[in-house]
C-alpha cells in the first residue's frame, strides 16, 4: 500500500503557496479516482492557509516565531473539476492570493496530478472575527 504524502511550502508576495498530498483509496469516489468533496476540502483548507500565511508575513511575522497566525473562514468556494483526480499519485496544490480587501482575500488554487491541472478553485477567505476566535479558544 502506498503511503500518504504531505508536503507544504508557503509562498509570499507573488510566490504561491504549495502543498503536496497523495490520496489513498479510502478517499476514493469511483475506483481509482478521488471523491470530489475531498479535493474541494483540499482547496478550501489550502486557501485558508495561504491567506493566513500571507497576512502573517505581511505583518512582519513568520510561522513558528510565537505569533498566532490569523484565522480565516470560507466566504465562498468555487471548484471546477477539469479532469478526474487520480488516487495514488502526488497531488500538488498551488494557492495564490489574487485580491486583497481589509478583511477578505481571494485565493486562486490549482491542483495538479503530476503535471496536469485537474481541479481549480476560487475561494474568498474572510478573516475570523475576534469574538469568534475567543469563543473557539474557550472550547
Amino acid at each position: 500500500m502506498k503511503k500518504a504524502i504531505i508536503f507544504a511550502r508557503a509562498g509570499w508576495g507573488t510566490k504561491p503557496s504549495r502543498f503536496i498530498r497523495r490520496f489513498l483509496n479510502i478517499w476514493g469516489g469511483i475506483p481509482g479516482f478521488a471523491y470530489g468533496g475531498i479535493v474541494a476540502s483540499l482547496i478550501d483548507c489550502h486557501s485558508a492557509g495561504s491567506a493566513s500565511l500571507y497576512v502573517l508575513r505581511k505583518n512582519g511575522n513568520e510561522l513558528g516565531d510565537g505569533t498566532e497566525p490569523p484565522r480565516f473562514v470560507t466566504g465562498t468556494l468555487k471548484v471546477e473539476y477539469k479532469h478526474p483526480t487520480p488516487l495514488g499519485v502526488p497531488l500538488k496544490a498551488i494557492g495564490t492570493v489574487t485580491e486583497i480587501h481589509p478583511k477578505k482575500y481571494r485565493i486562486n488554487t490549482e491542483v495538479f496530478a503530476e503535471d496536469k491541472v485537474v481541479v481549480t478553485g476560487e475561494v474568498i477567505m474572510v478573516m475570523m472575527p475576534e469574538k469568534f476566535r475567543e469563543k473557539v479558544k474557550q472550547q
